[in-house]
């Protein structure tokens, strides 16, 4: 049995009634830290009920949602490590180093979610950075169609490939109402464009914009781990699939080096997807807050077997043929 395990970058988290079960059972403290650290369920439950968007409150909940299945399903250490792959989208891939590699805690999750929030917002400076999402049904590859009329000297970059007939564009909302005409005409097919939720006003994956964040984001992790004392840890326990080149990572440092880059980067998650095709999966388990990650792949990829575990557990879990 090999199972895809997933992660999202994005949603906004309530508690649900099974997870605040959950939470409650741990009494007033809960620990996922190997060196005896430990985070209080209130403000955990606190900070994820105040601050939903907030990209610490999704990293917890992720973190959370997935040591409640690992629970749940009684399967740690009953699977080999070369039968679970973690593949994240955007912060999701910080979800597949902590809560899935264990190489960061909960708390420390969250500090590293907050700090990347940090350095994009203080790279965006005082601009405002919109997203829309352009969607073409009969597009063969529109990623290629929108670079190819991207202008030069624009704010405006592609963000996200999640699927050869959806992309992300980021920029300022004055460069996209120029361009969205020119992209119009050059685009073969009909052509939706939505522009998306953006609370922070970040260009996320813009790399004209945060080229800067790579290396303190990088530093901060490795930080981290220092204190944490596995710094000195070589590889992975469990391989994940790079938002940065769509390749399987081994090692801690092509690991943290690829959240770095992916993080001021284009996600190119098709490309992420055509690797998860090349291995045979058995099963998918996507892992919350919300579903959108899932039917990306879905959309993207071959497995017959999925389940989803997201802030309602097994209330929405179910299978897909």
């Amino acid at each position: 049995m090999k199972r895809l395990v997933t992660f999202p970058g994005q949603g906004s988290p309530v508690l649900g009634n099974v997870l605040s079960k959950y939470l409650a059972q741990r009494s007033q403290v809960i620990s996922f830290d190997r060196c005896g650290g430990w985070t209080e369920v209130s403000k955990v439950a606190a900070q994820i009920e105040r601050k939903p968007t907030d990209p610490a409150s999704i990293a917890a909940c992720s973190y959370l949602l997935y040591h409640s299945f690992l629970e749940d399903t009684k399967i740690v250490n009953k699977e080999p490590c070369s039968s679970i792959i973690f593949l994240g989208h955007s912060l999701g891939e910080l979800s597949c180093l902590g809560a899935g590699n264990e190489l960061f805690t909960l708390h420390q999750s969250m500090k590293i979610a907050t700090y990347r929030n940090k350095l994009m917002l203080h790279a965006a400076g005082a601009s405002k950075y919109g997203m829309w999402a352009v969607s073409v049904p009969r597009a063969r590859d529109l990623a290629r169609e929108i670079r190819n009329c991207l202008p030069e000297e624009s704010s405006l970059a592609l963000a996200n490939i999640n699927t050869a007939q959806q992309c992300v564009v980021t920029g300022t909302g004055t460069d996209f109402e120029r361009w969205e005409s020119l992209l119009r005409q050059a685009i073969s097919g009909r052509c939706k464009i939505t522009q998306l939720e953006n609370p922070f006003g970040i260009p996320f994956h813009n790399r004209r914009v945060l080229a800067s964040i790579e290396e303190p984001l990088l530093n901060f992790m490795w930080q981290m781990l220092r204190e944490q004392g596995v710094a000195s840890q070589k590889m992975l326990n469990h391989e994940v699939i790079s938002n940065f080149n769509g390749k399987r990572v081994q090692t801690v440092t092509e690991a943290l080096e690829s959240f770095a880059k992916s993080s001021c980067n284009v996600v190119d998650f098709v490309r992420c997807c055509e690797t998860v095709n090349q291995l045979d999966f058995t099963e998918a388990l996507h892992i919350g807050p919300g579903t959108h990650v899932g039917k990306l792949v879905a959309k993207n990829c071959r497995i017959l077997k999925v389940e989803t575990w997201d802030e309602h557990m097994r209330e929405n879990s179910g299978h897909q043929s």
